[in-house]
């Protein structure tokens, strides 16, 4: 398979500049963050997690998710192996999940960023599409 192109040097550093705002505005608020420059880094076992995704596709961008307890993770996915969808740690996960992205949906419009609810590409996270007008607010 075939990778799409990386963006251009110029939108990639433009894209780390919003991830680390977007970091620095989540913490504000509270919220473990943790920034995930390249796809060779693992993402937190819980809290928020900042990607940059440099390809110049549909999936490039800045994203944001919600990782629950690993023990939480675990359960609703032994759940989902057997196909038992019903079971209280998948709902509760999913309530979670929720939740705290509609949080950090909130926060991150307040504070200034545009903010889009992600597809296929990136299930259950934000796009984060635009900082606020003015960086200085970032100083």
């Amino acid at each position: 398979m075939e990778l799409p192109d990386r963006v251009a040097p110029e939108v990639l550093k433009a894209w780390h500049e919003l991830a680390d705002w977007v970091v620095s505005d989540l913490t504000a608020a509270g919220l473990p963050v943790t920034l995930i420059r390249t796809s060779d880094e693992l993402r937190p076992e819980e809290g928020v997690s900042v990607e940059i995704d440099p390809f110049g596709d549909a999936a490039g961008g800045v994203f944001a998710r919600w990782n629950a307890s690993p023990a939480l993770t675990r359960a609703a996915t032994e759940a989902l192996e057997r196909a038992d969808h019903q079971a209280h740690a998948l709902q509760h996960l999913g309530v979670i999940v929720e939740a705290m992205r509609n949080a950090m949906r909130a926060i991150l419009i307040s504070a200034g960023y545009e903010v889009l609810d992600e597809d296929d590409i990136h299930v259950l996270e934000l796009r984060i599409v635009a900082g606020p007008v003015s960086p200085t607010e970032h100083a």
